[in-house]
């Protein structure tokens, strides 16, 4: 079992951040490569609040990418549909999409940092937007969605793959997987892009070869196109539509009912217990902080006698 990040080296890295180093690089160094999703985390938990502070001083920008892209998604878009923002960060640009979105429908989101999420929850109640509470809100990963299969209806992403450069395999198939009609990602699309922007990806580790990756999972790839309105130019953004293989069960999609969150291990369904969430048939408990839920695999607490302390059971002296 790998060992945890040390306290030290987290110290480290946020006094770094706090004098404006670039800490992403000097994690890459500190960890190695085998450890890069813990250097997506732990960079992007330091990061918490400047996306938020980022679009309340370009709003402008924002709110054009923002304009196209809801276009496009509404296109996709059916009355009441679930929708899963896989990644959403601070919910920036969830609630600027939701904000624009013609079609009613149900969103929920996650994403591997707290710091973030408990920006996502303030941004959400911010905006006051019906279709994204701040309670659906959770922390969780890509690579392990705490969701049954084919359990929401549509699947978006906005950059949230982008870091993730040699997990692409990994973490399409499951958004494939829980997606019962459509897979929307914008991100980058390193093979359509300029010469200038491709070196600019390989340096920062970015995603490659997401088109093929899908087809390869048996999906279907309608389109790919190019969001003219991108903020920056060196990063543009692609909307990449994507059908999965399988088609959705009976009964069509659940109008706008809650999305049930499962454990990311088994996906057995989760019961809230108010300080966690139990999946009584692995003995697993997944943990509250401050209230948001943290639903990922590698922070499970093995609790093999919670339903007997719930239950009052006395314990032997």
């Amino acid at each position: 079992m790998t060992p945890p990040v040390s306290a030290a080296t987290i110290a480290e890295a946020r006094r770094l951040y706090g004098l404006g180093n670039n800490v992403s690089a000097w994690l890459r160094e500190q960890l190695g490569p085998e450890r890069a999703d813990e250097v997506v985390e732990i960079s992007y938990d330091l990061q918490a609040g400047s996306y938020t502070a980022y679009r309340r001083g370009h709003a402008s920008g924002t709110n054009r990418l923002a304009d196209e892209a809801a276009a496009l998604l509404d296109a996709c878009l059916l009355p009441g549909d679930q929708i899963l923002d896989a990644g959403c960060g601070e919910a920036t640009t969830l609630t600027n999409l939701a904000s624009r979105l013609h079609t009613p429908c149900r969103i929920v989101g996650l994403d591997l940092s707290w710091s973030r999420i408990r920006w996502a929850r303030a941004n959400a109640a911010e905006h006051g937007l019906p279709s994204v509470q701040p309670i659906d809100l959770v922390v969780g990963t890509m690579a392990a969605l705490p969701l049954a299969n084919r359990s929401v209806d549509v699947v978006i992403t906005s950059h949230a793959l982008e870091p993730n450069r040699g997990s692409e395999e990994v973490m399409l198939r499951e958004l494939l997987r829980v997606a019962r009609r459509r897979v929307l990602l914008l991100e980058p699309c390193y093979e359509r892009v300029e010469t200038e922007v491709r070196e600019r990806m390989d340096i920062h580790g970015y995603v490659t070869g997401l088109e093929a990756v899908a087809t390869a999972a048996g999906a279907t790839v309608h389109r790919v196109v190019r969001i003219q309105g991108s903020v920056n130019a060196l990063n543009p953004t692609f909307l990449f539509e994507i059908e999965p293989a399988c088609s959705p069960p009976d009964g069509g999609p659940r109008q706008g009912e809650p999305v049930a969150w499962c454990c990311p291990q088994t996906h057995e369904p989760l019961v809230d217990l108010g300080d966690c969430w139990h999946a009584p048939g692995t003995s697993l408990a997944y943990p509250k902080i401050a209230g948001i839920a943290v639903l990922r695999a590698d922070k499970a607490i093995v609790a093999t006698q919670l339903d007997q302390a719930l239950d009052g059971a006395s314990v032997a002296a």
